[in-house]
């Protein structure tokens, strides 16, 4: 079962600030943890001209529902693949997420674009679960964290962005 959301904010900065934050692997670090994630490690990145691709695990808290405690605690590791490029004057990012032990997988887009003074932000997302009878509950629960986890993430770089 999945569930497809989306999330967006507008940053009053341009692109390059943008990019400049979310590319550089002390910042992406830095996010993760002023968000609350725990042993935060960049396992790889990878900058080759307009292109940075970033591997990262860490451990998120989360308060789990009953109908998932079987199958997910209240620490799970999150391995997320993000790969972002320049298009013109935009910025793209696809990115996956696996949350184990929940058996829940993330993809999703991530695209910078020119609004007024600034930039907008819109990430799109699907939520998978991969677990019998309770699939698409799990994958519901997941939708709604990591929607939540986004808005934050966008909040945070709206502040670094600002100054």
């Amino acid at each position: 079962m999945s569930k497809s959301f989306t999330v967006q904010a507008t940053y009053a900065a341009g692109a390059d600030a943008v990019w400049a934050v979310v590319t550089d692997p002390v910042a992406v670090k830095e996010k993760f943890e002023a968000l609350g994630a725990k042993e935060v490690e960049v396992l790889e990145h990878d900058a080759t001209g307009d292109v940075v691709r970033f591997k990262v695990r860490r451990k998120e808290e989360v308060d789990v529902p009953s109908f998932a405690k079987k199958i997910a605690g209240p620490s799970n590791t999150v391995n997320l693949d993000e790969t972002w490029r320049r298009d013109g004057d935009r910025l793209v990012a696809e990115w996956s997420a696996e949350i184990s032990p929940a058996r829940v997988s993330l993809v999703g887009t991530r695209t910078v674009t020119p609004d007024g003074d600034g930039v907008r932000e819109v990430i799109a997302a699907e939520a998978k679960a991969n677990v019998p009878l309770i699939g698409g509950k799990l994958a519901d629960f997941a939708a709604n964290e990591t929607s939540k986890a986004l808005a934050e993430d966008q909040v945070w770089i709206a502040a670094r962005v600002a100054g």
